[in-house]
């Protein structure tokens, strides 16, 4: 008895069945690789629109005391007069979200997280607390001009030593970390309405090594931010 047509037939059923679910299970990872990439491309619509509407972040302050001097000669040098004064101050530091554009964006699949890209921490003008000040002044006669003097140079000085305190690199640093979690936040609150709470968000600037994640620049037009929110929403009732 010949089995060679029987043996045949049933390989070849065999291999049917193999492509068969070898293509049904391609079509379900490119299923699941579509899925995470739309994920990833309303995530980063969500958080754009949000960031497009807001401006400079103030994203941490450094507060402290500063000591200036001033020297003034007088009369041909010949009555110096000098001010110590001891002055509060204060420095903002910000993050102009709005520099944030579609190239700063970085999706990662498998971790489901949303990479941002934020430009560099600013320093603010100090703000310098002239009500607050102790000063102390030397001198054999100090007139109404050399005191005025005085105390507009111990106050450019205070400005500028506290502007120097606000650019170390140990501030900066504390600012820039900052200036991380507080974006972090602003992204994570408009994600959580749109229904895309499972997304992660993490943030980091320009000059950071990145993981492995994708770029998200090649952004869906046709589908409007409306659109996305409320089939967001739809989905998780």
């Amino acid at each position: 008895m010949e089995h060679g047509p029987v043996n045949r037939s049933v390989a070849i059923l065999v291999l049917a069945v193999v492509a068969l679910l070898g293509l049904f299970a391609w079509s379900q990872y490119r299923a699941r690789m579509e899925a995470e990439r739309t994920l990833g491309l309303e995530a980063s619509r969500v958080v754009a629109e949000h960031f497009s509407k807001a401006a400079a972040v103030k994203v941490g302050t450094l507060s402290g005391r500063t000591v200036a001097k001033g020297t003034n000669e007088g009369f041909l040098g010949l009555v110096k007069s000098e001010q110590t004064t001891t002055i509060p101050f204060t420095v903002d530091y910000f993050v102009d979200v709005t520099r944030i554009d579609k190239g700063s964006y970085r999706w990662n699949p498998e971790r489901k997280t949303l990479t941002v890209d934020i430009p560099d921490v600013t320093v603010a003008k100090p703000n310098i607390d002239e009500t607050s000040a102790r000063s102390r002044q030397s001198g054999l006669y100090i007139s109404r001009q050399a005191s005025l003097d005085l105390a507009r140079q111990t106050s450019e000085r205070a400005a500028a030593r506290s502007r120097e305190a606000a650019q170390k690199a140990e501030n900066m640093q504390k600012a820039r970390e900052n200036a991380k979690a507080v974006v972090a936040r602003m992204a994570q609150g408009p994600l959580a309405a749109a229904g895309l709470g499972e997304v992660r968000v993490e943030v980091s600037f320009p000059w950071e090594r990145k993981d492995r994640s994708v770029p998200m620049e090649r952004w869906d037009q046709s589908r409007r931010m409306e659109d996305v929110l409320e089939e967001r929403k739809a989905q998780n009732r």
